[in-house]
């Protein structure tokens, strides 16, 4: 590691994330305690993240406190959802992992976190809301659209977080 200016880096130049400083950019930006956040995620856009994707939900989870709800699309597939769904895969929604990102991964494994049973758009929620979000996103005529968690995260006057 070296420093300069206050900042801690990598040998490879990367400057190197906390967990704190994390739940300070979020907050600065308006997330706050009781909200509830959609979040579209990359982990490599913060550069090196001390403790990596779970520091970055916990620091999403500070910042919305207990009252809020952090909620994450977690697809079972990278490309096509034509050839995924034709593929006809089974879909299990403990053990299918997600395949858009280390962060949308590492919500679906905390320990506080549901998933909704769609099998090609399901959604992981953390926080008190998640069982009304995410209720009966398998019913709905679309993926995203009327009685998803997506939906229902603009009805409750949710934020999306990219």
């Amino acid at each position: 590691m070296r420093t300069g200016g206050g900042r801690v880096s990598t040998s490879s130049g990367k400057s190197i994330v906390t967990k704190e400083q994390i739940t300070a950019g979020l907050r600065e930006i308006g997330l706050h305690g009781g909200a509830i956040v959609m979040v579209h995620s990359s982990l490599s856009s913060f550069g090196y993240v001390e403790g990596g994707a779970p520091a970055v939900v916990e620091a999403l989870l500070n910042c919305v406190g207990p009252k809020g709800t952090v909620m994450v699309p977690t697809q079972p597939f990278r490309g096509s959802e034509y050839v995924y769904m034709k593929a006809r895969p089974t879909f299990d929604v403990r053990s299918t992992p997600s395949l858009v990102g280390a962060i949308t991964e590492a919500v679906r494994h905390h320990p506080r976190a549901l998933r909704s049973l769609h099998p090609s758009h399901p959604v992981a929620a953390i926080g008190p809301l998640a069982v009304p979000l995410l209720r009966d996103h398998e019913k709905a005529a679309t993926s995203c659209g009327l009685g998803t968690p997506f939906f229902r995260n603009i009805v409750e006057g949710g934020y999306i977080l990219l």
